[in-house]
């Protein structure tokens, strides 16, 4: 990761600019994280097991079990 702080907002950008942004960041992350657990839901639907889900996902077969099962009680 660039560790430019200003790489991401233009130079001239004020407080309310750079919340501006954060806020629209933050957005799309949580946009993107929602759509990666219901693709891993629709792959494990569609037969993916647990070790090709933590394969697809960078983290271990039973990471995926917990991934896909957190929140789910």
């Amino acid at each position: 990761m660039n560790s430019n702080r200003n790489s991401a907002a233009p130079a001239t950008a004020g407080p309310d600019d750079s919340l501006t942004i954060l806020r629209d960041v933050s957005h799309v992350y949580e946009t993107l994280t929602d759509l990666r657990k219901r693709a891993a839901l629709v792959a494990h639907d569609n037969g993916a097991t647990y070790q090709q889900l933590g394969d697809a996902l960078g983290i271990t077969r039973s990471g995926a079990f917990n991934y896909l099962h957190r929140d789910a009680a």
